[in-house]
């Protein structure tokens, strides 16, 4: 299933529950369409849209299971001027609807716009597609759709506007795209939970009458979507009205007089699950009630069982609360939506559907849509995310995220350590106090701190000069720069090859994996080297530098310091200055080069080389092997059985810590049959205080620092 969006431009209309899921008939393509929305787009799942039908009102989304299954996006049709098409079937089922001459056109433009959104955010899930869409769909032909609210939470204050004949509404594709590109879930088949309870309470239906059925469900959760299952006799299937209402009291129409009431079909049962977007974002807990009401006499009915099941996702304290370009009209018919309550969690104000200028203060008064909002007191929101216009963003005391969207925007993070995020569009972001993270993705984004405000981190995706009073600098994609200020900078590239620049202060540069250019500047700077095409620049007196490598490396000039990293078998060789190279947890060959060097192997078996300078080696843990070179060197051995050479025209060496006992050698080279022997080796050694001299007779001496005469013994020695 490599399907994004799957287009169905027809309907099963006419036959009502002739298209029933539960039967046999039908069991393998409600597996196929599951089965799509399970395993489409790697799990993400296939967003499936259907016509809703042009059978108008003789028919009903919900007594087609092609229409009304979960996995399904129902598209209803309008005229231009946004009302109603008459021959656009209704139903509880319905998401939204779109501007078309039949719902066969309809359906396209619900694809289109899922696709525009999955091209924003290809991380959505299917479901997260239909959430979107209900949750930016507008009022359309108010006056004849049949509109209420539902008991939902956090839409522009409050519940969602739905119909049976518009669903959620007409689809805004713009506003569906922007909410898009900010929405972090991801809801799929995988993660999908239910809420389930049934009775087969075998009773009879009130005659003209009404008839109420109730079942608790005991688990939060935050609901998408109804699903009944019924199972009853009547002589008249046309008369029956069937309503589910909710624990907050949103009823829902899941069937309504078939035919005007005239539907009849031979066997009088009905056997079918009905289903109902219109209870989104309500709670689940609760008793929710079955009302079958008998609209005419004469016609008896019983009902054997039903059963609800919910679904949606776990209920959370951290809440979306969702703004759109209706929320003035909403407000001003009711101005107790102009105030955000909420109790605990981290949630978010998220106006990114808002096509105007948002105000958006967490810690004051915001303007939303030409519409006033206040946070109530003990409300606290952490987060907040603007739209298309030129909006403000102003957080509080706590850690705030807040994202820009569109248009030039104004970022204050104030109090907290925050996350600023511009979007689109030349912004201005200003942390504040705390240790604050700028996401810059424009090259119109400015960056704004203070000396003393916490130690703050930029993120870019674009060339980018951190300004001052910022530490720290991330390069997000491509084969960007990065260049640091005067202060103390980490700079990290990534998997491109970037070209980072310290400036002044003690710099830490790591390109990532490419193939990196990195340039310190003044300062003490550390450079990560990864990549064998890593190039490292220095200039003299510009501090005392440090590359750290996880390759075999050798260093440039005007470098200092080279510390090898994790435990591969590599090789660091210095350069014509003095260097201290360090060995990592593997077996290493360290080369000191020029100048005068300290070499430590670390753990290991190491082989140490000194060079020319007057060296300092130091084996570590493991059995290494420690050539001083030709300068006067002095020489540890560490833990382990090591072995000391010396080689003829090499300079003096001491080795310091000498021990036979931990089966550390001796290795001549070179000397010829003047020293080729232990006699040889004997007659050439003599006692100085503390210390064993052995006079090499070719101009160069080794000190044995602390080794008594007799613990050198011709076991101890080899002659190469």
């Amino acid at each position: 299933w490599q399907v994004d969006v799957s287009n169905n431009s027809w309907s099963r209309s006419g036959e009502h529950f002739r298209d029933d899921f539960g039967h046999a008939d039908y069991a393998g393509a409600a597996a196929a369409i599951a089965d799509a929305a399970a395993r489409g787009r790697d799990g993400l799942g296939t967003v499936i849209v259907r016509s809703a039908g042009n059978n108008g009102t003789t028919d009903d989304v919900n007594t087609h299971s092609y229409s009304n299954n979960r996995y399904t996006v129902l598209v209803g049709a309008t005229d231009a001027q946004g009302l109603v098409q008459s021959f656009s079937n209704p139903g509880a089922a319905l998401l939204v609807v779109a501007p078309a001459t039949a719902t066969s056109y309809a359906a396209p433009l619900g694809s289109a716009t899922a696709a525009l959104m999955l091209q924003a955010n290809p991380a959505l899930g299917w479901r997260d597609v239909q959430t979107i869409l209900a949750l930016t769909a507008r009022v359309t032909d108010a006056a004849n759709a049949g509109w209420f609210d539902n008991a939902g939470e956090g839409w522009n204050g409050g519940g969602l506007h739905v119909s049976r004949r518009a669903g959620f509404g007409l689809i805004d594709a713009r506003a569906a795209v922007r909410l898009a590109e900010s929405w972090q879930a991801q809801s799929t088949s995988a993660n999908q939970l239910e809420a389930a309870a049934s009775a087969a309470p075998e009773a009879a239906l009130a005659d003209a009458g009404s008839s109420s059925f109730t079942l608790a469900i005991d688990r939060d959760l935050l609901v998408e979507r109804a699903e009944v299952t019924i199972a009853l006799d009547h002589a008249k299937i046309g008369e029956l009205r069937l309503v589910l209402v909710s624990p907050s009291g949103t009823e829902s129409v899941l069937l309504d007089q078939l035919h005007q009431g005239e539907y009849d079909p031979a066997t009088g049962q009905l056997r079918f699950t009905f289903a109902s977007t219109q209870f989104l974002r309500e709670a689940s807990r609760g008793d929710w009630q079955l009302r079958v009401v008998d609209l005419a006499e004469g016609n008896a009915g019983i009902l054997h069982g039903w059963s609800l099941t919910l679904l949606g996702s776990a209920a959370s304290d951290d809440t979306q609360h969702i703004y759109t370009d209706e929320f003035l009209s909403i407000a001003t018919a009711d101005p107790s939506r102009a105030v955000l309550r909420d109790a605990a969690g981290t949630d978010t104000l998220n106006a990114a559907a808002v096509s105007g200028d948002s105000w958006i203060d967490l810690g004051g008064e915001s303007r939303i849509a030409g519409a006033s909002l206040r946070i109530a007191g003990g409300t606290e929101i952490e987060n907040a995310i603007g739209g298309d216009g030129h909006d403000v963003l102003i957080g509080n005391a706590l850690a705030n995220r807040l994202q820009g969207g569109r248009g030039d925007d104004h970022l204050q993070g104030g109090a907290g350590d925050d996350i600023l995020e511009g979007g689109p569009g030349g912004d201005l972001l200003e942390g504040g106090t705390g240790d604050d993270l700028y996401r810059v993705l424009d090259a119109g984004d400015r960056v704004v701190e203070r000396a003393g405000e916490g130690h703050d981190r930029v993120e870019a995706r674009i060339d980018y000069l951190l300004p001052d009073d910022v530490e720290d600098l991330i390069l997000l994609d491509g084969a960007v720069a990065g260049r640091g200020n005067d202060g103390d900078n980490r700079i990290t590239g990534h998997a491109a090859d970037n070209l980072l620049e310290g400036g002044g202060g003690d710099d830490w540069l790591d390109g990532g994996g490419g193939a990196d250019r990195m340039l310190g500047g003044m300062g003490n700077d550390t450079y990560v080297v990864d990549h064998p095409a890593d190039i490292v620049e220095e200039i003299s007196f510009a501090g005392f530098d440090t590359v750290r490598a996880g390759i075999s490396y050798r260093l440039t000039a005007s470098v200092e310091y080279l510390t090898l990293t994790g435990s591969a078998a590599i090789d660091g060789t210095g350069n014509d200055g003095s260097n201290v190279l360090n060995g990592n947890w593997g077996d290493n060959v360290l080369r000191g080069g020029g100048g005068a060097d300290t070499l430590r192997g670390m753990a290991g078996d190491d082989r140490l080389r000194g060079g020319e300078g007057n060296d300092l080696l130091s084996g570590g843990s493991g059995s290494d092997e420690l050539r001083g070179g030709e300068g006067h060197d002095l020489v540890y051995g560490g833990l382990g059985a090591d072995r000391f050479v010396v080689a003829a025209g090499e300079g003096d060496d001491r080795f310091a810590d000498f021990r036979p006992s931990q089966g550390d050698l001796l290795v001549l080279e070179g000397f010829g049959p003047d020293l080729d022997s232990w006699d040889e080796v004997l007659a050439h050694l003599t006692r100085q205080g503390s210390t064993l001299v052995l006079d090499t007779g070719q101009g160069s001496t080794v000190t044995f620092l602390g080794l008594p005469l007799g613990a050198l013994g011709p076991d101890h020695v080899i002659f190469g």
